[in-house]
């Protein structure tokens, strides 16, 4: 076969010169290999699904955070609703109590003008068409002394030992 030399030079290194320079082969068992790039293939899977899992966490996150923001906008403008809802009545009440207001003026001074007993007697006479009564038309009555009938107060007794003392004592 081949011859193998060995030589030395005067650095002291040592190599091989010959056929058995060339690399042997290396041809690994394949079930070796196999299980290898199963082991990589599952641990590949499994980072693939932990990241999906991950940004599906991350999307729920955000869904919910953009839920939260869009009911408390809901809320926030429910309650500027209601709040403009009530100004409108306020301004609404406003109107309305100026008005009687107005009303309540304009009656005050109606009243002040026909408050004298002469301008009544001459609107009562002329427009209405009333008569002075006679002497034997007036009925005087008396008002001084009490007119009214009395209410009695029972004084029955409600529960019936009260009742069984009212009838022996």
């Amino acid at each position: 076969m081949g011859e193998v030399f060995i030589v030395e030079n005067s650095n002291r290194q040592s190599y091989i010169s010959g056929n058995t320079v060339v690399s042997p082969e290396y041809n690994p068992s394949k079930k070796y290999n196999d299980e290898k790039y199963k082991k990589l293939q599952k641990a590949k899977k499994e980072a693939q699904s932990k990241m999906r899992k991950q940004q599906t966490k991350q999307k729920l996150v955000v869904i919910r955070m953009i839920s939260f923001v869009f009911v408390i906008g809901i809320i926030l403008l429910l309650r500027y609703v209601a709040i403009y809802k009530m100004q409108a009545n306020l301004l609404s009440y406003k109107t309305e109590i100026s008005n009687y207001k107005a009303q309540n003026e304009s009656l005050r001074l109606i009243l002040a003008k026909n408050g004298n007993i002469k301008a009544v007697e001459e609107t009562a006479i002329n427009n209405l068409h009333m008569v002075r009564p006679s002497a034997s038309q007036v009925m005087m009555v008396d008002l001084s002394k009490e007119n009214f009938n009395k209410v009695k107060v029972n004084t029955m007794p409600t529960s019936m030992l009260e009742k069984l003392k009212h009838i022996l004592f």
